[in-house]
């Protein structure tokens, strides 16, 4: 990477260069600099300059917001140690805790009260000294009123804390349970908790009682000066443990990531290697590889475990290769893998589980339904060593496998690698992404440990303790000391203070960050560094250890007091200050506390200017409802919502990522001196919720989400033109379903072959032939692949190998099963299956179909699976292609068309059909019903989409009997004489109908007639208006997705269903063991919302309402319910 050559690396153009201002600080004294100019200066240089620029009145009214802003953002940066930072410093130099402080900074900025916040170890990449800023920072965030939750093994976070939860009593399977809760006194008198052992005392993690002397052989970095770098010389000792520290920003990556690193990968391992400026790098004959290990995944999906990144389960596969089953069968090691087909379950294709997206939700892993999360089919699982499948092997933990390979030294030995490194209670099996990363660099510690070591390794680990518990970076030591003991050097760059203690040599560098470190400040032992008097990382060791300094300040002397009296006052909170501390120490009564004196109980507001507001001063108490009056146009919303609300919102999406800020609209600013005590803020208006003709109740009330995610996954698919349901299965379910059948029955498996009207049938037989093939089935008649009958070639005929003839029976198990995988293979994942019953003609044996494709087993239209994106008409996946999601199309109103949307089809509900006194009115609605499958008992407006359309729309051609058991009264009342009634009779006996109608619907009904009588047309003019879409039925999805169905019902029926109903047939629900891990958040969810839009009084309301017609006072209160329903606190909320 080059700079550019028109701008100099400035970044703009040359007008906007042009553009200056100039500052009259004595260090600029009048100077005026650019705006590139001015991002190069360091935060400590542009708090002088911002501090006294030079403006006029005018500029100064004009600047006046923009400079309170800058100074107060530089003033942040500075009280987090940042102030040696540029401008322009490009976010990916930053180290961790540069960013993580920048971050701080701008939540304290912000002001903002009742935030919880929650970090994750942010003592990560922090030098002791940079950590006690942290803490400061963490307690400011506390005293300005809120909750802070941090995730830490830092033993001076875990001091500093109000409260402490500790976890365990171990690690993975072990651990979960909380063991204590309470002050550190309280922890630490807790025997059960091994972190209350470590912050007693009890255990330690003890200082070498010799180190490792050095040798002739050094590794030196000469001349380095890579960013900060002051062109220092570097030397490594080798063959021994070297800890390379300083402050953040100091130069350490610089040195070890930036030059160092990418030298050996270019120069030993012969990889790609770009190393920052340095002069050269002597002492590289005395190494032979460099062995980077991290805390990165060993693996992303669940196919990776432990026993495969140590290569321990290749030695398991051929062990069991090589047990008599498998010989007898002919299985290689790609049978036991659940990663090639073959051994694997193929419905999991060897994950043991199945993911589902739950879109905005978090995916779910769900166990296998057929192999119940085995990973292997039932074949594979057969074979066994010591009464273990494969399976059960990767189910145990290391400790139970090597008790169970004990007499196998491969495996053995591999696995006692896993042992060594505190790992015994891993399972072998155990998926990557559910390892710590402290858990994957030990895993990779193994691995190495698995290798012949070859004493002229360099081993480098950059911050290896992150996420560490003490006992874990104990055991960690132990491994990295016995890497050190077989004659390799193990460089590690660490702050942590009890791997840096037990280190044979440091490195310093400083003494500060930025422009003013880059220097080596000391190098040799811990004692000697400990002695520097420049060195932060000495002091602090001093510290830690207890040493006194020589020549060290009166500071340092009393700050060892004060580590010393830590542990008497350990159990009272940091809130206090230190006198009060003394005197809780020394009367030997803790001191009664009040409140947080800095805590804001109220909002206050000072200099409001907003529109006509006189520059005001409010004081708004916050947890209280405050009511603002006056007349109209006194200035209520000026302060209410363009000052308070508006300032509580721009603050909150300041304390957003620069990412996330560009997806939120912010307000503007408001005319206003200052706010203290602000919560984020929501506004909850009188204002339509949805601006486009989608937008629905449920939508907005996110309901509808909840929903599409319920039917994706547990919805069962109908086939839309038949009504039946579809489905998929894989081979496994195929086998366990014919082998469902009673013991004794007979199987003919066949493989059906698609050949088209015309083709030439001479080539399939001779293709069978050379398969190997003995029979085939023409027509469902067996014949001889060797004397095929002659066949019509015009005609379509059935043509089905014959696989298989066999008997359900258990011992017969694996060979039905490997002819069902080769019946799909050849069918193309299509099984048919007869069973021959004697006495009866082979073409009417009984048979069945089984198929692995997504398609109806009536039509054959085949479907793709349904994600929720395809429940979704706002997106094009899932809307109806006719009215794209509207659910609406113009056409005869459907309300002018009905008696009344309450009555039934039998009670008349249709006012253009005939009158339901009318003696043919009955029979004529039953055979409609017996046809269709329409009820005629059901209210029209509850009748599904299907139901509808086919009212509205008709049943197309088809002809509709109407029989004479449906028209009994019928035919008696039109024909009174004797003869006519005998002829009834007559029909009724030998069952044909008495005549057929054809069903066109009442909307092609109105067309047709409309088209033939003008003045029909005039008077049918006043029925147009915009009525639900002919082809969707109003449920605006495509017809796919409105088919599936869940319990029954299909998504437009309950979004049909008022509020109130619909909660109660939810709060209903019953969900089984793996339905509840699929869909019992997602139940719970939508449950709660609508309990809380009819506890605000909208249970008439449906989901499929569209929000464009809801009343102001319907929508207030529908975002109001919501609120509720969030169930946050610390909010404030502007109505």
């Amino acid at each position: 990477m080059i700079g550019c050559g028109q701008c100099g690396g400035a970044r703009l153009n040359e007008q906007a260069r042009a553009v200056t201002v100039a500052s009259r600080h004595p260090r600029f004294n009048g100077q005026a600099k650019s705006l590139p100019e001015v991002c190069s200066l360091a935060v400590s240089d542009a708090v002088d300059f911002f501090g006294e620029l030079e403006l006029d009145a005018t500029r100064q009214i004009i600047a006046a917001e923009v400079l309170k802003e800058i100074r107060g953002r530089l003033g942040f940066l500075t009280n987090v140690g940042l102030n040696y930072l540029t401008l322009d410093r490009t976010a990916p130099t930053l180290s961790g805790g540069e960013s993580q402080r920048i971050r701080l900074a701008g939540q304290i900025g912000c002001g903002l009260v009742g935030v919880l916040y929650i970090l994750d170890e942010p003592s990560i990449g922090l030098h002791p000294r940079d950590n006690d800023r942290l803490l400061d920072t963490l307690t400011r965030l506390r005293d300005l009123g809120n909750t802070v939750v941090v995730v830490e093994h830092d033993e001076d976070t875990m001091r500093a804390a109000d409260h402490i939860i500790d976890f365990g009593p171990g690690p993975g399977v072990r651990g979960g349970e909380v063991v204590a809760a309470g002050s550190v006194a309280q922890i630490c008198g807790e025997k059960r908790s091994l972190t209350g052992q470590y912050l007693a005392g009890d255990l330690q993690i003890a200082v070498p009682a010799h180190r490792r002397p050095t040798n002739d052989k050094w590794l030196k970095v000469i001349g380095a000066a890579q960013n900060n770098l002051k062109d220092i010389d570097s030397e490594i000792p080798l063959g021994t443990f070297v800890c390379v520290t300083g402050v953040s920003g100091s130069g350490k990556s610089s040195l070890v990531n930036g030059i160092l690193v990418e030298a050996l990968h270019r120069d030993l391992n012969k990889g790609d290697g770009e190393p920052g400026r340095h002069e050269r790098i002597e002492g590289l004959q005395h190494l032979d590889k460099l062995i980077a290990i991290d805390q990165s995944p060993i693996g992303r999906t669940p196919r990776s475990n432990p026993a495969t990144y140590i290569k321990v389960f290749d030695d398991i596969r051929k062990l069991y290769t090589q047990l008599t089953e498998s010989k007898t069968r002919g299985y290689q090691e790609g049978r036991f893998s659940f990663n090639v087909e073959g051994g694997r379950c193929e419905a999991c294709q060897g994950n043991g589980s199945n993911r589902l997206e739950m879109d905005f939700l978090a995916d779910v892993w769900v166990t296998c339904p057929v192999c119940e999360g085995h990973r292997f089919n039932r074949e594979t699982l057969q074979v066994k060593f010591k009464g273990k499948s494969i399976a059960d092997v990767l189910e145990m933990d290391v400790q139970q496998a090597l008790d169970h390979f004990q007499n196998i030294p491969k495996v053995r030995h591999k696995l006692q690698t896993l042992h060594d490194v505190g790992l015994d209670y891993l399972k072998l099996g155990q998926p990557s992404p559910t390892l710590s990363g402290g858990e994957a660099q030990r895993i990779k510690l193994a691995r190495e440990l698995v290798k012949k070591s070859t004493g002229k390794t360099l081993y480098l680990l950059d911050e290896p303790t992150t996420g560490l518990h003490f006992a874990d970076i104990r055991m960690l030591l132990k491994v990295l000391h016995d890497f050190v003991d077989a004659g390799n050097t193990v460089l590690v760059v660490e702050h942590n203070l009890d791997v840096i203690k037990t280190a044979d040599w440091l490195i310093d560098l400083g003494p500060e960050g930025g422009g003013e470190g880059g220097r080596i400040v000391a190098a040799g032992t811990p004692e000697e560094v400990m002695q520097a008097a420049e060195s932060h990382t000495g002091r602090a060791l001093a510290r830690h250890l207890g040493v006194e300094r020589e020549g060290g300040s009166d500071g340092e002397k009393e700050g060892l007091r004060d580590r010393e009296m830590e542990r008497t006052t350990e159990s009272l909170p940091r809130s206090l200050s230190p006198s009060l501390r003394h005197a809780a120490t020394t009367d030997g009564s803790p001191s009664s506390f009040g409140s947080n004196p800095n805590y804001s109980t109220a909002i206050r507001v000072k200099g409001a200017r907003q529109h006509n507001l006189k520059s005001i001063d409010v004081e708004i108490p916050r947890d209280q409802i405050t009511v603002c009056c006056g007349q109209s146009g006194s200035g209520k919303s000026s302060l209410a919502m363009d000052t308070i609300y508006a300032e509580g919102q721009r603050r909150y999406v300041e304390s957003l990522s620069s990412y996330a800020r560009q997806f939120v609209g912010q307000m503007q600013k408001p005319q206003v001196e200052h706010i203290e005590g602000l919560s984020p803020a929501i506004a909850i208006e009188q204002k339509h919720l949805g601006h486009t003709p989608r937008s629905t109740v449920g939508t907005v009330t996110e309901i509808y989400d909840y929903l599409r995610i319920l039917f994706a996954r547990l919805g069962k698919a109908h086939c839309p033109d038949c009504d039946v349901p579809i489905g998929t299965q894989s081979a496994d379910e195929v086998i366990d379903k014919i082998m469902a059948n009673p013991e004794g029955t007979k199987l003919l498996l066949m493989a059906p072959l698609e050949i088209q009207v015309g083709d030439n049938y001479e080539t399939l037989w001779q293709e069978l032939r050379e398969a190997g093939w003995q029979r085939m089935r023409i027509d469902r008649v067996t014949h001889s692949v060797d004397d095929p009958p002659k066949i019509d070639r015009r005609r379509k005929h059935l043509i089905e190998v014959v696989i298989d003839r066999n008997v359900v029976r258990a011992n017969n198990r694996s060979r039905i099963a490997d002819s069902i995988e080769s019946a799909l293979s050849l069918g193309r994942g299509v099984l048919h299956v007869a069973y021959p019953v004697d006495d009866v003609a082979e073409e009417n044996w009984p048979s069945e179909i089984h198929s692995q494709h997504f398609a109806c087993d009536k039509c054959g239209r085949s479907f793709e699976p349904l994600t929720p994106h395809h429940f979704s008409f706002n997106s094009s996946l899932g809307w109806c292609p006719s009215c794209e999601g509207l659910g609406t199309q113009t056409g005869a109103n459907t309300a002018s068309l009905l008696r009344g949307p309450k009555l039934s089809l039998a009670e008349g509900a249709v006012a253009v059909w005939p009158e339901p006194e009318n003696p043919y009115f009955r029979p004529l609605v039953e055979a409609f019903a017996a046809h269709t499958g329409v009820p005629i008992d059901v209210p029209f407006d509850q009748l599904n989409t299907r139901h509808r359309r086919l009212v509205l729309h008709g049943t197309g051609e088809d002809w509709i009997p109407v029989y004479p058991t449906l028209t009994r009264s019928v035919s008696e009342a039109a024909t009174p004489t004797r003869s006519a009634s005998e002829a009834v009779e007559g029909k009724r006996k030998t069952g044909q109908p008495l005549y057929r109608f054809q069903y066109k619907g009442v909307y092609p009904a109105l067309e047709e007639a409309s088209r033939l009588s003008p003045l029909l047309r005039g008077r049918l003019d006043h029925l147009v208006d915009q009525v639900e879409c002919s082809t969707c039925g109003g449920s605006r999805l495509r017809d796919d997705a409105a088919a599936v169905r869940f319990r029954g019902r299909t998504m437009d029926e309950i979004c049909r269903t008022p509020l109130g109903d619909l909660l109660k047939q939810m709060s209903g629900l019953k969900l089984a063991g793996s339905e509840r891990k699929i869909a019992g958040e997602l139940v719970r969810e939508a449950t709660n919302r609508l309990q809380f839009l009819v506890d605000v009084g909208l249970e008439y309301l449906t989901l499929h309402r569209g929000a464009p017609t809801l009343s102001g006072g319907e929508a207030q209160r529908i975002r109001l319910g919501s609120q509720v329903g969030s169930g946050l606190t610390g909010v404030l909320y502007v109505l």
